[in-house]
């Protein structure tokens, strides 16, 4: 176990104490995000991945969650990669109006 509070018994851990599961995935997570901005297709896509990791992170010490609730976060949030926006037409094309 991990923790923010390293006291504590055998028998009855001390609060604050988070899994090494959750941290790991969450390393895991970052890394992944990371190694997707290297890859990226195009700069605007790297630049986008990396502020996502950025803004990600520096926002965890302002959140309302638990440290366990801000790892559990980080995951959620970086296992989903960022989508190119699709380039071409700018407008919708609706159908004629029903008369």
């Amino acid at each position: 176990m991990i923790g923010t509070d390293t006291v504590g018994s055998a028998t009855e851990p001390s609060q604050g104490l988070v899994g090494e599961q959750i941290v790991y995935a969450a390393l895991d997570a970052i890394n992944e995000a990371l190694e997707r901005s290297e890859t990226a297709p195009t700069k605007s896509l790297c630049r986008r991945e990396l502020a996502q990791v950025r803004g990600t992170l520096s926002t965890l010490p302002y959140s309302d969650f638990d440290l366990e609730g801000d790892l559990r976060h980080v995951i959620d949030i970086l296992r989903q990669p960022i989508l190119e926006p699709r380039r071409g037409r700018s407008t919708v094309s609706l159908p004629p109006p029903l008369n």
